[in-house]
């Protein structure tokens, strides 16, 4: 889970933490005490009521709520987090068992550090990333750590930085062609080649390069010329051999015969059972897109029989693998918890609750945010933008029927940033109903009045009741600078 980072979870035990927010509940409860006893002194006419001493019992009220609902995201986070990791510990435990007396195979540890990298799930405890390199030279493979200290280029490429920095310049010398830190020889330049030598390990029974040839037969890889027979051959070869990538495949190749649907590696039957049975065997690896077709599977009771605790168990397992960085398995993977989370809050119809701390809309949202952090496309920010402003909204409607006036702190503003950014009109279908009054005094929207520049939300009927809007809240709000967004750095918003 490298793109949680450490802002994402609070600091302190668990007892501290406890104790932060009940101390913030009392604050809220002070808050809303208050604002009660001022409506008691005006309704009994003991004091004159006005809009203006309204808005600031509700912006104290408001703030307190949102110093709160902070605090509690920040700790259904760190509980998630540490949930994950309990789960990743008790499948590494599950796996120790299944791998116990079990030799582990040449090709599947590193060539240089000689480190195990056949479990990917493993890997990623350890190093904090699954990435390895194939040699087509040797038929090895090479971990990141290894691949990075052997990089012919890394001696020039550090020395060129430090050069910059020293404002110095040098002639770059063409290190020549690189060669195989394992064996020694040139690695492998072209298509032909490549395809040449994953035949000949193929040939030999390694596994890694029977699940290649069944990929370059299957989807032109190396430029090959398709053939669905051969692809289906050398997969189940490569499965059998125990390949993770092959297995899943596999497994992918039955569920599509299951849908009626044609696969790259040829026909297939109609097997469910098989499906599940082969991501199963991937998932023991730690196979990344296994947990997530299973994460699915479970959840939607579509190729077996539904179990929702299975299916947030495998999510749990694929987020953990999430490197930061732009993949569509990262995106899936964060999208399995959020779908997960966001079951929980329709079962229970919390989004539409008042205060803003429910545990499963939060985590929904949370993964909502980590996956459009790592999605090259605007899909995941329109979907996080759609469930902030629908949350904002119907907090702020809510307060509208307990005869409150708007105080002006909310995600309502970063909402729309968010849907700017990622174009979502679905977002607008929440956030345009501030547009018909004033969000101050609440009177119904004419042709005079103005809307707001910075934040392209709400409009006011004049500029006495922007400026106390703004005073008891907005300031803040505006800019769409939310403690929500100290969760998605890399948004770039």
């Amino acid at each position: 889970m490298n793109n949680v980072k450490a802002d994402d979870v609070a600091d302190g035990d668990d007892d501290t933490n406890q104790k932060d927010i009940k101390s913030l509940e009392a604050a809220v409860t002070a808050a809303n005490n208050e604002m009660l006893n001022w409506k008691a002194l005006t309704g009994s006419g003991r004091v004159s009521s006005n809009v203006k001493d309204q808005l600031k019992f509700l912006g104290a009220l408001a703030q307190a709520e949102d110093d709160l609902a902070r605090a509690n995201f920040r700790k259904d986070v760190k509980d998630e987090v540490g949930r994950i990791e309990r789960i990743v510990d008790q499948e590494l435990e599950r796996m120790a068992g299944l791998e116990k007396g079990e030799e582990v195979d040449l090709y599947l540890r590193c060539a240089m550090c000689n480190d195990d990298i056949s479990n990917a799930l493993l890997f990623m405890k350890k190093r904090g990333t699954t990435k390895c390199y194939k040699l087509s030279c040797c038929g090895r493979k090479i971990c990141a750590s290894c691949h990075e200290e052997h990089d012919p280029m890394r001696g020039v490429k550090e020395k060129l930085e430090k050069l910059a920095l020293e404002g110095g310049v040098m002639a770059i010398q063409d290190p020549g062609p690189e060669r195989c830190p394992n064996c020694g020889g040139d690695l492998p330049e072209g298509d032909k080649e490549c395809f040449k030598l994953v035949g000949k390990f193929a040939q030999q029974g390694v596994a890694w390069a029977m699940g290649d040839l069944a990929l370059a037969y299957a989807n032109g890889k190396y430029g090959t010329k398709l053939n669905p027979q051969k692809a289906k051959k050398w997969l189940i070869k490569a499965a059998k051999a125990k390949d993770t990538q092959s297995q899943y495949h596999l497994g992918l190749s039955y569920e599509h015969g299951a849908r009626g649907k044609c696969p790259s590696f040829g026909e297939f039957s109609k097997s469910s059972t098989d499906a599940i049975e082969w991501y199963l065997k991937a998932a023991d690896k730690g196979c990344v897109a296994a947990y997530i077709n299973l994460a699915r599977a479970y959840r939607c009771g579509d190729l077996v029989e539904k179990d929702t605790e299975k299916g947030d168990r495998y999510a749990s397992l694929a987020v953990y693998q999430n490197d930061g960085e732009k993949s569509e398995l990262n995106v899936k993977a964060c999208q399995q918890l959020y779908l997960s989370h966001w079951d929980s809050v329709d079962s229970s119809g919390s989004a539409e609750s008042s205060p803003p701390n429910d545990s499963a809309f939060n985590l929904h949202t949370y993964w909502c945010g980590k996956a459009a952090e790592v999605d090259s496309t605007p899909r995941s920010g329109q979907t996080l933008a759609y469930t902030i402003s629908m949350y904002a909204a119907f907090d702020y409607w809510y307060k509208l029927t307990q005869n409150n006036n708007l105080p002006g702190i909310s995600v309502l503003c970063v909402a729309k940033r968010l849907e700017l950014k990622y174009k979502s009109p679905k977002s607008s279908n929440f956030i345009t109903h501030f547009e018909d009054f004033c969000a101050r005094c609440k009177k119904d929207k004419d042709g005079t009045f103005k809307r707001c520049n910075g934040c392209k939300v709400f409009y006011y009927c004049g500029k006495s009741c922007q400026v106390e809007h703004w005073k008891h809240g907005h300031k803040k709000e505006c800019k769409g600078d939310h403690w929500i967004l100290e969760h998605f750095p890399n948004l770039n918003l």
